[in-house]
């Protein structure tokens, strides 16, 4: 989620207590409206927050000495200074808020999740995922050391080269010891 979308949250946008909690963002910066499942670890930091059953928005305003009059913010406009704290304090330096959103990304290409999915997650339009494409590198060559193994294999076992045959040989027995390979990788 981008900072935007997490700090004008109110709790009304949150489900924490159905079997499958999540966030829903009305309004995003593609004008698509998403849901964002949540693991069982948001879900406790979420209840854990001050703001939990006593305020309207998950991170409310809070007077500032620096705005003179009336103070009229529902939710807080950055929250910049304190992640840096909390993250010096884990030992994390040089590290944005943004950045996460990033790692997310990088985190789900590396482990071959389909861009679709990914977009559906972070916000990201296909053609924005392309930056993270790099990531793909260990996938794609696993998959064409998958495709030369088959072949090795058919021509180590006397077969002909025939797309079919490969196909419906590797099927009938399952998969073949170049797959059992790449797979155990």
């Amino acid at each position: 989620m981008r900072k935007g979308e997490i700090l004008s949250r109110k709790w009304t946008d949150i489900d924490l207590d159905s079997g499958n909690p999540c966030i829903y963002v009305r309004q995003t910066k593609n004008d698509e409206p998403k849901r964002i499942q949540l693991p069982d670890m948001a879900v406790s930091a979420l209840r854990a927050l001050p703001s939990y059953g006593h305020h309207e928005y998950v991170f409310p305003a809070k007077p500032n000495p620096r705005f003179k009059g009336n103070f009229e913010r529902p939710h807080a406009w950055d929250f910049g200074k304190r992640f840096r704290r909390v993250a010096k304090l884990a030992g994390v330096d040089a590290l944005r808020i943004h950045d996460l959103r990033h790692f997310a990304a990088s985190t789900l290409t590396g482990a071959g999740i389909e861009d679709n999915i990914i977009g559906l997650l972070t916000g990201h339009k296909s053609r924005e995922l392309r930056r993270y494409q790099h990531l793909r590198e260990e996938l794609k060559r696993k998959t064409v050391d998958l495709i030369a193994g088959v072949l090795k294999e058919a021509e180590k076992n006397g077969k002909g080269t025939s797309s079919s045959r490969l196909l419906h040989g590797a099927s009938k027995k399952g998969k073949s010891q170049a797959e059992k390979a790449v797979v155990s990788d």
